[in-house]
């Protein structure tokens, strides 16, 4: 079973975007602080990618803004392409099933559940 569970702050404003094929997706990254100190006493953050689609990411354009505290449920995926330069890259990110949305100016919390995507309304 691939199933992840991740609580954070979002790192930036999320901006929708539409793929050739018509389907509208958010990418951006959440912050996460580690549990425990480092060598220097401090807390260490990851920053960890993930891809909403489908009415998730119209529900993260219209309510989500950067520093809201979200928590992600979905899948992890590790994907491959040649960048312009003809180097290959592998990309490590979450693909959101839901997502639960705690706005830090008070706002009302909703959760959203994704809408299914098809494999040819992905861009790989």
């Amino acid at each position: 079973m691939n199933k992840v569970i991740v609580s954070g702050n979002l790192v930036r404003d999320c901006e929708i975007r539409t793929t050739d094929s018509g389907a509208s997706v958010v990418s951006n990254s959440v912050a996460v602080k580690r549990d425990f100190k480092n060598a220097n006493g401090e807390y260490d953050t990851d920053f960890i990618n993930f891809n909403a689609w489908g009415g998730s990411a119209e529900y993260l354009s219209k309510y989500a803004h950067k520093g809201d505290r979200v928590e992600i449920v979905g899948r992890w995926q590790n994907r491959q392409y040649e960048n312009k330069e003809g180097v290959n890259v592998t990309v490590s990110e979450i693909i959101v099933e839901s997502i639960y949305v705690n706005s830090n100016k008070g706002a009302t919390v909703e959760k959203e559940e994704v809408n299914q995507v098809s494999e040819e309304d992905l861009p790989f």
